[in-house]
């Protein structure tokens, strides 16, 4: 008996080990499960606790750019993907100014159907404010693309952090992203109205206070004796040649036109190189403002409040729908609770066996 009592001692020691490792893993199991909430006091700290803490997060990714909560998850990265699809942005709008057929054949039609009785040497505001107007409705759809890509993205990240904050009460969870939803297609109609509405300012008038555009004007149109040679002495010139800005252009098609006619029409060209810029510049800087405040406002005071009204709202509120565990949560809630209660019997039942075990052995 001796004998068999030390061999069966030197397996105790494991069982006991490995007892107390199932017991710890399911005590921090139980003990990382949601509160059972059993009043709406409960619900209420749970619920502020939630908001808290998914207020803090996407400060953290679209504000700060704090990226420790999802390391490894570029996508959530959203300072960087903010000025990312900025960027590509301004390259595509910050380009040359669209143009369609040879060189100032737009200019000259624009021209020829702003003629007024008047005098010839003044250039016709209507035809610089004409082509504005048509190039600017050119690349309308760019400042809103980007303002639809934007909410999009946003949307994307702030409910996948409510998901995720919300995890254990699915109930809460699901009244969070639809109030996300509902803002985010709020934000993104006000931020369609704010682009139409600046387009709509770039059209009805041309002002820049910036002295840019009076140099690089002023630069442009340096060139214009050069290029009017090229078009009345064409037997001694190529009809290629470059200008600053504009590029390599050809002017056989302008050679036999009436030479005041070409003289307006290059001005004008070169006024809109020269003002494209800024209008360019502004669409891309007042589209950058806009976006970081409007993510703010969402961040610091929208979504709460969007929550808040989605939650307290109806007839029976998401607070005390909170009160209620899924079968799920209860069924595991339950095992834990089992399995912890007979773990710890038979640790009992072990220690006693050992007990026994050291009596017989001495």
């Amino acid at each position: 008996m001796r004998i068999q009592a030390q061999s069966i001692a030197k397996c105790l020691p494991n069982i006991v080990k490995k007892i107390n490792e199932k017991l710890s893993i399911n005590v921090s199991e139980l003990e990382g499960m949601p509160q059972n909430l059993v009043s709406i006091a409960d619900a209420m700290r749970a619920f502020m606790q939630i908001i808290s803490r998914a207020k803090e997060t996407l400060k953290k990714l679209l504000i700060r750019g704090e990226y420790e909560d999802y390391p490894d998850e570029n996508k959530m990265h959203g300072t960087a993907r903010l000025a990312e699809m900025l960027n590509a942005y301004s390259k595509d709008l910050l380009g040359d100014i669209p143009s369609k057929g040879c060189f100032l054949a737009e200019e000259i039609a624009i021209l020829e159907e702003a003629r007024d009785i008047s005098l010839p040497n003044f250039l016709p505001k209507t035809a610089f404010l004409t082509l504005l107007q048509m190039k600017v409705k050119e690349v309308s759809s760019m400042p809103h693309d980007f303002v639809s890509k934007v909410w999009y993205y946003i949307e994307d990240v702030v409910l996948r952090v409510l998901d995720k904050a919300a995890e254990n009460y699915p109930p809460l969870q699901a009244c969070t992203r639809r109030a996300a939803q509902n803002l985010a297609e709020k934000m993104r109609r006000k931020s369609r109205k704010f682009v139409k509405e600046f387009i709509e300012m770039e059209m009805i008038t041309d002002y820049t206070c910036n002295s840019d555009y009076m140099k690089t004007w002023v630069e442009l149109m340096a060139s214009q004796k050069a290029f009017m040679e090229r078009i009345h002495n064409h037997p001694n010139f190529q009809a290629k040649m470059s200008i600053n800005i504009v590029g390599e252009i050809n002017v056989s098609h302008l050679r036999g036109m009436h030479g005041g006619l070409i003289e307006q029409a290059f001005d004008i060209r070169m006024r809109l190189s020269a003002y494209w810029k800024c209008v360019t510049l502004r669409m891309v800087d007042v589209l950058a403002l806009h976006v970081r405040y409007a993510v703010k406002k969402l961040v610091d005071n929208e979504l709460e409040r969007a929550i808040l009204n989605e939650v307290m709202g109806g007839a029976r509120n998401g607070i005390e729908k909170m009160l209620e565990e899924s079968p799920s949560m209860a069924g595991k809630r339950e095992r834990l609770r089992k399995s912890i209660q007979m773990l710890k019997e038979s640790k009992e039942v072990v220690g006693k066996i050992i007990d026994r075990i050291t009596n017989v052995i001495l």
